[in-house]
């Protein structure tokens, strides 16, 4: 969950020498994720009523 000050987000620049760099990196997490779910793995809790909107919370990626 994200709780910014006063219960708003906050956006950070990010220099344009590191997208390259995150984006790989988000990639490469995003396939371990998947290979993760492949195994029976890669999920995480959730609240049973978000459970019940969102049936596949639990897995998805969302980045």
């Amino acid at each position: 969950m994200r709780f910014g000050k006063g219960g708003k987000d906050r956006l950070v620049p990010l220099p344009e020498r590191y997208t390259d760099a995150l984006e790989q990196h988000l990639e490469h997490v995003k396939k371990l994720h998947e290979e993760d779910l492949e195994r029976g793995d890669g999920e995480v809790y959730v609240p049973e009523a978000l459970e019940r909107k969102y049936p596949r919370a639990s897995e998805e990626w969302d980045c």
